[in-house]
């Protein structure tokens, strides 16, 4: 619940308040990155962003759709583990957890639009359910994996220790 909060706080902020171009002008010159900037064109929401001619915008655009990703994916983590404490079927907990990275991804957009100088994008709810598709993917399949290897390794090095 927390987290959810934290994604309408952050849909709350203007565009500028979330800027991270006036640190990427503090750290680096146009021409110092240049070299590292690859020649692509982004087409996003009404928008060109030609990365060659602006090297700030295109990263903190690359940083800003890395950010959906990563925040939708924890919270669909979250969602999923939240419903594993009341015990309903893996199914359920997959599909609720989806439905509601979902209705948050649609709400947050919804916020966006009455943010200052902020828009709101059908592209970021896809971009917000790929993220959560990931997370969850994550929560389902590869974080108990993890946790089984983590078992069986130190079980394997306890039986070594007390050779």
């Amino acid at each position: 619940m927390l987290w959810t909060l934290l994604v309408f706080h952050w849909s709350h902020q203007s565009f500028r308040e979330q800027s991270i171009q006036p640190l990427l002008h503090k750290l680096f010159t146009k021409e110092e990155i240049h070299d590292y900037i690859p020649q692509v064109t982004v087409r996003y929401h009404h928008t060109i962003i030609r990365a060659q001619s602006d090297p700030m915008r295109f990263i903190e655009f690359i940083f800003r759709k890395t950010s959906h990703l990563v925040v939708y994916a924890v919270l669909a983590a979250l969602a999923y583990q939240a419903l594993c404490f009341w015990g309903s079927r893996r199914r359920k907990r997959i599909l609720f957890s989806l439905l509601y990275v979902v209705v948050i991804a649609m709400g947050d957009e919804w916020v966006q639009s009455a943010a200052a100088m902020r828009t709101s994008a059908i592209q970021d709810v896809v971009l917000d359910t790929a993220g959560g598709l990931a997370g969850l993917s994550a929560a389902v399949w590869a974080v108990p994996w993890g946790i089984r290897l983590w078992r069986t390794s130190n079980r394997i090095k306890r039986r070594e220790a007390g050779r």
